[in-house]
């Protein structure tokens, strides 16, 4: 019977592990461990062939990252997209009015789904009207009752989809309830170790778009061959609107040994597609030799005006309400001939000086026979930088949420193991799972899992029985000798687990 129930318990460790998503631990020894998630993101964008240049910017302004999640008792799989600037966890329902876009999430299906209030109206924001709710969002297979809102009417440019949306704004900026936090909610769901979260782009090619987003602990806690804590630094989130926010300031930007802005404000926006950039900057670009022979002489070169029509245009802010230029050039333009040298985001504290360096091999872009720069320029008076899809290529930032500060590592290791080495035998056995956040993705069906078990089980359990009868009732010779008799043939048993 031990053997038996050893069995079972390597059964259920095996069920586990198969089940396992994109909840993972880290032991770091003396019975301490920490948890963290990790999410394969994808960007959901289609670029035409025919796009003309204006529709190309306004095509790829936004930079809608997301990853999937599965929720409610029905176990849909919702795709979230995730904004550094928006703070609520929201859901689209598909019980909304005609005008409005239908979710994938229908809440009248889900038996687990909890409103807790009344329908809520918003005077700002893309979500006009939401009830904050429950329901349970699945995690390593295992279900946490999470709260968000439910959507059921936006305002007009809404960035809100057909599925749901991530916010990871320190605040909230339109009154919503701060029981609607995604981060918030998977402490409090022991889902995540800490308040900490950060995305890396798999790749450096700027037309690329998957990555990995992590949210829980530092990345040097889970990838010690690649991140060390000595590398790591970080600086304090400047105030925004109206408390702290994803925002650097920089003392200068400037050109090689040109310094174009002092005391500038940075806004990380991870969900823009460009860098957009200062009067300062655009001013030296138009007024360089290259640039100017290549705008007005030959005409190799273009510039493009487009708007967006968006809900940020009519909000508190007005942020993208003015008007913005866009720059691209002919295909057979050679840009390094258009390189203005190096753009440096200097930043300065009491302990630290980091400079953020973005080249001209950063900033370009080949669509639709043309070559697009990927620093945009506002009309808006406000003349700060905002550092989108080209920084976040580049640069892999720490975002500490309950610290309100921003970090990054000034070196990392080209090794791209993905595990805490203690853990790298551990990884090796289960990789296949832990590396997918789709539960139905790459993996055996649960039902097929427990027949399998079950009949296993069932087999392991009639043997022994067998095997029992057959010593009781067959006869026994030999006892004492049994023992001694070198050149007597035993049978073996083997068990395949």
């Amino acid at each position: 019977m031990k053997i038996l129930f050893f069995y079972l318990i390597c059964i259920l460790s095996i069920i586990a592990d198969l089940n396992s998503t994109n909840q993972k631990s880290v032991n770091l020894g003396l019975s301490e461990s920490i948890n963290y998630l990790e999410f394969n993101f994808k960007r959901n964008l289609t670029l035409k062939d025919s796009f003309t240049p204006e529709e190309f910017f306004k095509t790829y302004f936004y930079n809608q990252l997301y990853f999937n999640i599965t929720v409610g008792s029905n176990k849909l799989e919702i795709p979230f997209y995730f904004y550094l600037q928006q703070y609520p966890l929201v859901l689209e329902s598909s019980n909304v009015p005609e005008s409005e876009v239908k979710g994938i999430y229908d809440e009248k299906k889900s038996n687990s789904y909890i409103p807790l209030g009344e329908k809520q109206y918003f005077m700002h924001g893309d979500l006009t009207e939401g009830i904050l709710s429950k329901d349970y969002f699945y995690f390593n297979n295992n279900e946490s009752y999470i709260q968000f809102y439910l959507s059921k009417n936006n305002s007009g440019g809404t960035h809100i989809t057909e599925g749901g949306k991530i916010g990871l704004r320190l605040y909230p900026l339109y009154k919503e309830s701060k029981s609607a936090c995604f981060i918030t909610n998977l402490k409090e769901n022991n889902l995540i170790s800490s308040y900490v979260f950060s995305f890396k782009y798999d790749s450096s090619k700027i037309d690329e778009d998957s990555g990995k987003f992590y949210i829980g602990t530092y990345p040097h806690l889970f990838n010690k061959k690649k991140y060390d804590k000595e590398n790591y630094i970080n600086f304090q989130g400047e105030r925004g609107y109206d408390d702290i926010d994803w925002i650097y300031f920089f003392s200068e930007v400037r050109i090689d040994n040109i310094t174009l802005d002092r005391a500038k404000q940075g806004f990380f926006y991870s969900e823009l597609g460009f860098i957009i950039g200062t009067e300062n900057f655009f001013s030296y670009l138009d007024k360089s030799t290259i640039w100017k022979e290549y705008l007005y002489n030959n005409k190799k070169c273009h510039k493009q005006n487009f708007r967006i029509d968006d809900f940020e245009g009519r909000d508190i802010n007005y942020r993208f309400l003015f008007e913005f230029t866009g720059y691209y050039c002919d295909k057979d333009v050679d840009i390094e001939k258009l390189n203005l040298g190096n753009i440096s985001f200097v930043k300065r504290d009491i302990n630290y000086l980091y400079i953020f360096n973005i080249t001209n091999n950063d900033l370009w872009i080949e669509k639709n026979g043309y070559k697009y720069f990927m620093i945009i320029q506002t009309a808006d008076p406000e003349n700060n930088w905002y550092l989108g899809k080209p920084f976040f290529k580049k640069y892999q930032m720490v975002f500490e949420y309950d610290k309100k500060m921003i970090g990054l590592y000034t070196k990392i290791s080209e090794d791209n193991s993905e595990e805490n080495e203690d853990n790298e035998e551990k990884k090796n056995d289960n990789k296949d799972n832990n590396n997918n956040n789709n539960p139905n993705d790459n993996k055996i069906p649960v039902w097929i899992l427990i027949v399998s078990i079950s009949g296993l089980l069932l087999i392991i359990i009639g043997l022994a029985v067998l095997l029992i009868r057959c010593y009781f009732m067959s006869p026994r010779k030999k006892r004492a000798n049994e023992l001694l008799d070198d050149n007597y043939d035993y049978p073996e048993n083997n068990i395949n687990e």
